[in-house]
């Protein structure tokens, strides 16, 4: 079981706004083409999933499956699976 399944959305909040400060000053200033970047941070694929998971919910205007390429993208670029 992910340490993050048991997170709350301000959990979430506190854990990836360090995260989102590299592109932008909050989650709601974040454009798209700085995703990247964002997910590009994570540690572990756990880790990817629960980002991926963050911006889903803290950004409804982001398209999912745009953002779950962005996801397969990182995860390929870090050789996990």
């Amino acid at each position: 079981m992910s340490m993050y399944e048991a997170f709350t959305q301000e959990d979430f909040e506190s854990t990836f706004a360090p995260y989102v400060k590299l592109a932008a000053d909050d989650v709601t200033k974040l454009r798209f083409c700085d995703v990247d970047r964002v997910m590009g941070q994570a540690r572990n694929d756990d880790e990817l999933i629960a980002i991926t998971e963050y911006l889903l919910t803290a950004r409804k205007d982001f398209d999912v499956a745009e953002l779950c390429e962005v996801e397969g993208d990182v995860r390929k670029d870090k050789g996990w699976k």
